[in-house]
């Protein structure tokens, strides 16, 4: 009998360490599920960004991205919009009904590509003719 306590004695401490190790694993292996599922996310919100969206559409249509008109626009649309816009306002023209259809129509467009310096340009130069001003 005394043997049988002394066997037992000596698994307990294996017994315990082995509970240890099986504690370690499983918060191991919870880690690298949480690890993989936050992965999975990240790889799912990258792909189906919209920033990838715009890339995939303008290589399908074959067009890269106007670089120098992205630049113009963001440090040279301000000014020409408000030059555009109180120059072509349609109010400057209330005398005239033609020229202010013309100018609301203008204007219209102005503010629609108030962030686009290419367009802003071409309607410039539209707003010169047909408004017969100088800007």
């Amino acid at each position: 009998m005394r043997t049988d306590s002394l066997e037992i004695e000596n698994l307990h401490p294996i017994v315990e360490t082995t509970k240890e190790l099986d504690k370690i694993w499983l918060y191991c292996i919870i880690g690298i599920i949480i690890f993989f599922i936050c992965l999975i996310g990240m790889l799912w919100t990258y792909f189906h960004s919209e920033r990838l969206d715009l890339k995939r559409h303008l290589q399908q249509k074959g067009k890269e991205p106007d670089f120098k008109n992205i630049m113009d626009s963001a440090f040279r649309a301000k000014k020409l919009y408000d030059e555009l816009k109180g120059k072509c306002h349609p109010d400057n023209f209330s005398t005239n009904l033609i020229l202010f259809d013309k100018a609301t129509e203008i204007f219209a467009l102005i503010v629609e590509n108030k962030y686009n310096y290419r367009e802003l340009i071409l309607l410039k130069e539209r707003a010169e003719k047909e408004l017969n001003i100088n800007i």
